[in-house]
């Protein structure tokens, strides 16, 4: 897949690191989106794609499949 310049900032509002990690790796991998960490705390774990939230560990008390997040990334791309 291309990169799409109309999604260039994604944001991992995150307590785990290494879910975070993963995720961040993946994106810069299938779109080469380098997406931004930024530490949190009480269990938070948010993806937030051009000041859209995405996924929220919060609303739905799971992280997210990478998939999911790839859908929603491919989603927003189609919108615009």
């Amino acid at each position: 897949i291309e990169n799409d310049a109309r999604i260039h900032r994604i944001l991992l509002h995150v307590k785990f690191e290494p879910q975070a990690s993963s995720l961040a790796a993946d994106l810069k991998s299938k779109y080469d989106i380098e997406a931004e960490l930024i530490p949190a705390k009480g269990g938070l774990f948010e993806v937030i794609a051009e000041g859209e939230l995405i996924f929220s560990k919060k609303k739905l008390d799971r992280f997210p499949e990478h998939k999911e997040i790839f859908a929603e990334i491919d989603q927003l791309r189609s919108d615009n």
